[in-house]
């Protein structure tokens, strides 16, 4: 299953349906997580948060992060890869639990952007 983001070139957005959780309901606990490149990118990061609790991803720290450097700062013209993807590895993510996850990306200014959250859960 692949969840995916679509990032702007002013901030990186999900599409309008991230109401917060539960979201979609996932059969495996290794999904692959997608989202559009945007010009300036210098690396992305992924992270992961289990809300099963309810509480707020922002009130949490990550249960997972990822550097995500497969795309490095293109100089001018499009991205070469303009869909960038991350499995998260087996063993991360439980059956039974709610997750949001989102990507922070670092530009080539070195100031960072984040994504809002998107929500999911494994059966």
């Amino acid at each position: 299953m692949t969840l995916e983001t679509q990032p702007t070139a002013i901030k990186l957005a999900f599409p309008s349906t991230t109401e917060m959780g539960p979201g979609e309901v996932l059969s495996s606990a290794t999904p692959t997580l997608s989202w559009k490149m945007v010009k300036d990118i210098y690396k992305f990061q992924v992270h992961v948060y289990d809300i099963t609790d309810g509480r707020p991803a922002e009130d949490k720290p990550s249960i997972y992060f990822q550097d995500v450097r497969e795309i490095w700062v293109y100089y001018g013209g499009e991205p070469k890869k303009p869909v960038v993807t991350h499995t998260i590895p087996a063993g991360t993510l439980k059956p039974g639990r709610t997750y949001a996850w989102r990507v922070v990306c670092q530009m080539s200014n070195y100031s960072y952007i984040g994504s809002t959250y998107r929500y999911f859960q494994i059966r």
